[in-house]
């Protein structure tokens, strides 16, 4: 029941198991590219919506001041902070 192995087949065989060895090496390889790419872009965009939250309530103040000036016809009125634009 021996079989005979052609001369041919071996190269095939072994560039199997060698493009199996790359494809798996790759694959992780690409794996952790990505993960560090997607922590990357998540931390990237959380420092952006930070930001934006603070420029948002630098406008919301500053619009909120010049209303109260035209309501007291130019006046400079000092207003107290409530806590919700504490904690935003």
């Amino acid at each position: 029941m021996a079989t005979h192995v052609n001369g041919n087949m071996i190269p095939t065989i072994f560039n199997d198991i060698i493009r199996k060895r790359v494809a798996d090496y790759m694959d992780k390889e690409l794996k952790e590219l990505m993960r560090q790419k997607m922590d990357s872009i998540i931390s990237e965009v959380l420092a952006n919506l930070q930001a934006d939250t603070k420029l948002f309530k630098d406008m919301a103040r500053f619009e909120t001041k010049m209303v109260v000036t035209a309501i007291y016809n130019g006046k400079d009125v000092e207003q107290n902070q409530t806590r919700d634009s504490e904690t935003v």
